[in-house]
């Protein structure tokens, strides 16, 4: 997505020659800010051959999923953040005419069979911390979330039990899961600023919550 690929840009600036490189002395940071270009030129969460990116973490039927199952596998990071968007408009235009509200949708992940631990860190440490970064800067939030159809009977679903997702899939390897989605409307650059804003917010709190429980 533009404005989270803008936000990772942004903090590797930091981390490298900014107000963030002291963090480096006690986490290793490793950012991808483009794991879909294919989805990303076109506009969609789809690859190349159509399958979303975002629900091929467990199949791993695309070679994008792959790179990064590679990629994590080697790192086997504590704490991943999937930095995406949701769309704020089609999915309420139809049903209800509405617009979501909200800066940024966020979750934990909590998968089945996940370590008491790790699910009580994102909880109480990592969400509470990211939230408060929102708040901090008149940012507001809701939890993830998604419409199952487009009817005004459709049910919101949370996803958070759906092992495909990058975060679960990552957190049932002993990670730190999360999901920070910034609000998105029909065109792309539309309040462009205030979603790269609202992600580089959000990530810099998570960062800064990794250090202080490094």
């Amino acid at each position: 997505d533009g404005a989270s690929a803008e936000a990772l840009l942004h903090l590797a600036q930091e981390l490298a020659r900014g107000e963030l490189e002291p963090l480096l002395d006690r986490i290793h940071v490793l950012l991808v800010p483009r794991a879909n270009p294919d989805g990303a030129a076109h506009n969609t969460a789809g690859t190349a051959n159509g399958t979303p990116l975002d629900a091929d973490h467990l199949a791993l039927q695309t070679p994008e999923a792959r790179a990064l199952a590679r990629v994590l596998g080697d790192y086997r990071a504590a704490v991943l953040v999937e930095s995406r968007e949701y769309d704020a408009s089609q999915p309420y235009l139809q049903p209800w005419s509405l617009v979501g509200r909200a800066d940024a949708l966020v979750q934990y992940a909590s998968p089945a069979n996940y370590p008491e631990f790790l699910r009580k860190a994102a909880a109480e440490w990592f969400a509470p911390a990211l939230q408060q970064g929102l708040q901090a800067e008149r940012l507001s939030s809701a939890p993830f979330h998604r419409l199952t159809g487009a009817t005004p009977q459709a049910p919101l679903d949370s996803d958070h039990l759906n092992p495909a997702r990058l975060a679960n899939a990552q957190a049932l390897r002993n990670s730190i899961g999360l999901v920070v989605a910034s609000r998105r409307t029909a065109d792309p650059m539309q309040d462009l600023q205030r979603r790269v804003h609202t992600q580089v917010v959000a990530l810099t709190a998570v960062l800064r919550q990794a250090a202080e429980r490094a």
